[in-house]
């Protein structure tokens, strides 16, 4: 189903039909040089990503969307793509497959899974989605690469599409979710759900309005540029303002519930003072490097904060690689510290530490351990 290129921004609504389970619905792609509300002449002109894409169509009793390619004089073969609905709550898209022009199916590379061969060009990625509440929900799709790097593939010379207009939706493209419970869809569809800890929930009485992915634009690094429309307007952080962070919660019934930042931190402290009654001690290792050492650190602020004495947070700092983290290591510092659970952040130095020259699949084997 090939959806209305538009030309011109526009804000209006898009009208839906009676949901049909069978039928999907057509989301408008963005055929603008430039995704700012201000525009400003791109650095890399018009995206090549964009004009490969032919249609983008929602699902929404299977919570799934389509973003379909076309067929010839493609040189965008396997796109890396991401995305968000915004609205009463923000959900990122994490689940994205692909199927290539000759049928095969597979996960999305950048995601752990079965994937599909690397000289094989995507017809279609498929995106599905999860929202603790049925609703209208503004949609943004963006190309991050126009080809997606391997795991074992060398990276020097793959860029980045440049984000002023990276957007393949329109500015007012959004969707109708469906809210279904998980045993609507069999085992195979259970699988696919993520269950995130939380949402970011729209918490001011005020028509909800599309969140678009914040960016750095060229030449707005200094206090000066940063007054000027063209670096604000896509740098502001007020876009977050409204929206406030809930856990979520099951009831009885299966249905979907939401706890505020504050009553998860109740809750997390009851549980805390009860602890803190016990006989016994506990000794929380937090092992790595700097993620480890503020996580420990922010963990004692706690502690200390509630009274609670027989609760400790220690910080074991001498790991710093993945491949570190060896099992006599952990039964030498286990013994050391007296340790009761063990939190391991161990990575982000493999991750961005090494030369490129050095990211072989070992050490990608490393960052993704």
């Amino acid at each position: 189903v090939t959806a209305k290129m538009e030309k011109n921004p526009s804000t209006k609504k898009i009208d839906f039909p009676p949901a049909v389970e069978s039928i999907p619905v057509n989301i408008k792609v963005e055929k603008n040089s430039s995704n700012l509300i201000q525009s400003h002449e791109s650095i890399t002109g018009p995206s090549r990503l964009l004009s490969e894409v032919e249609s983008i169509s929602h699902f929404p009793y299977e919570s799934k969307i389509s973003v379909k390619f076309k067929r010839g004089g493609r040189l965008c073969f396997k796109p890396y793509l991401t995305g968000r609905l915004s609205g009463p709550y923000l959900s990122q898209i994490t689940r994205w497959e692909e199927v290539t022009l000759n049928g095969g199916h597979g996960i999305a590379t950048y995601q752990a899974g079965n994937h599909i061969e690397n000289n094989s060009t995507v017809g279609e990625i498929i995106a599905y989605y999860e929202v603790p509440e049925a609703g209208h929900y503004f949609l943004e799709i963006i190309g991050i690469l126009c080809n997606e790097i391997g795991i074992n593939e060398r990276y020097e010379g793959k860029c980045l599409e440049d984000p002023a207009n990276h957007r393949i939706t329109h500015m007012s493209a959004s969707i109708n979710a469906v809210k279904v419970s998980s045993s609507t869809y069999g085992r195979s569809r259970e699988s696919l759900r993520d269950h995130r800890d939380g949402y970011w929930k729209w918490s001011i009485n005020s028509p909800f309005e599309p969140l678009f992915t914040r960016y750095q634009p060229i030449g707005c690094r200094n206090e000066t540029d940063k007054l000027d429309s063209r670096c604000s307007v896509p740098m502001t952080l007020k876009r977050f303002e409204p929206y406030q962070f809930y856990y979520v919660g099951h009831t009885r019934d299966n249905s979907v519930k939401t706890i505020s930042v504050d009553r998860r931190a109740s809750i997390v402290k009851s549980q805390a003072l009860v602890e803190n009654r016990a006989d016994e001690n506990i000794n929380l290792c937090f092992v790595g490097q700097s993620h480890a050492r503020e996580m420990a650190r922010e963990i004692r602020l706690w502690l200390e904060s509630w009274n609670v004495t027989n609760i400790s947070a220690k910080h074991v700092d001498r790991a710093r690689y993945p491949n570190e983290v060896t099992k006599s290591y952990i039964q030498e510092y286990t013994t050391k510290f007296k340790c009761s659970k063990s939190i391991i952040a161990a990575g982000q130095w493999s991750a961005a530490k090494l030369p490129v020259i050095k990211k072989t699949s070992h050490h990608l084997s490393q960052i993704l351990w």
